[in-house]
């Protein structure tokens, strides 16, 4: 299948053995197709959705990018390869290129609300083999990565192989988070990322221009505002992460995923995210 590529609208009439559905504006960016039986979902129903000084590159067949509507634009530098995910729920706010690669048949998911800030990354593959000398086992299977709603990453965060963010997490500047469990309204930093500070959250006002009343106002969140914020275990609601991929993999074609992923978005669970403390 020869490489496609996309940098104009008008060029997606063209497209063969692929799809983009749904209203896409394209700023200064480029869709690379080299593989069939791709999807990229565009759920602009309610909101518009727009790709400024970003890449998305299909290296493989079958993968689906989900793209769900967003106040302002996505920022990204996507390299999927085959029988891959990648979803994006909605009103997310990007500070910069968030880069990615996404491969071994293993999915990224993000929930929405949430920021992310300039120089991020996550790769849920470590790109070459590694195996135990005694067993000869191989010792770093890929894992899929699953990022929580309202969840704020600073500059340069890394997201790793096997990461869980849970909804309301906050990870600090230049931290990377490897393989681990993080829960819901803690924050945390450092590499390897450690845990911080829990029972916390925040709110997604800019204070770079605060005067001194803007300061004092702050002080305290009011609590009718603090309850969006703060996520908890609801029956009918949380999600169980494992079963989320589980059906996502039990489904051989980018279609099927996509008509779930549909299904799944259309929920839109408050608390479909929230992961507890450890040991509780």
């Amino acid at each position: 299948m020869p490489t496609q590529i996309i940098t104009e609208t008008e060029q997606l009439a063209k497209l063969r053995d692929n799809k983009v559905i749904g209203d896409l504006t394209l700023e200064e960016s480029k869709l690379i197709f080299r593989g069939t039986g791709n999807i990229l979902f565009c759920d602009s129903l309610d909101s518009r959705i727009a790709l400024s000084r970003s890449r998305i590159e299909f290296h493989g067949d079958n993968s689906l990018v989900f793209l769900s509507g967003n106040w302002r634009n996505y920022m990204l530098g996507v390299t999927l390869y085959n029988d891959s995910v990648l979803f994006f729920g909605a009103n997310s706010y990007f500070n910069g290129n968030f880069y990615m690669t996404v491969g071994e048949r293993q999915h990224t998911i993000f929930g929405g609300d949430s920021m992310f800030s300039w120089g991020c990354s996550a790769q849920n593959s470590d790109g070459h083999l590694v195996y135990d000398c005694a067993t000869r086992a191989r010792a770093n299977p890929g894992k899929s990565i699953v990022v929580g709603d309202h969840v704020w990453l600073g500059q340069g965060v890394t997201l790793l192989k096997g990461t869980r963010l849970g909804s309301g997490s906050i990870v600090g500047a230049h931290s990377t988070v490897a393989g681990k469990t993080v829960p819901s309204n803690t924050a945390w930093s450092g590499n390897p990322a450690r845990q911080k500070s829990s029972g916390v959250f925040f709110h997604p006002s800019c204070v770079y221009g605060y005067e001194a009343d803007d300061t004092e106002d702050a002080a305290v969140c009011d609590a009718d505002e603090a309850a969006e914020f703060i996520f908890a275990q609801t029956a009918g609601e949380t999600q169980d992460i494992d079963a989320l991929l589980a059906d996502i993999n039990a489904l051989p074609t980018a279609d099927e995923r996509l008509k779930y992923l549909q299904s799944f978005a259309a929920q839109d669970a408050r608390n479909r995210f929230f992961i507890p403390p450890q040991g509780s």
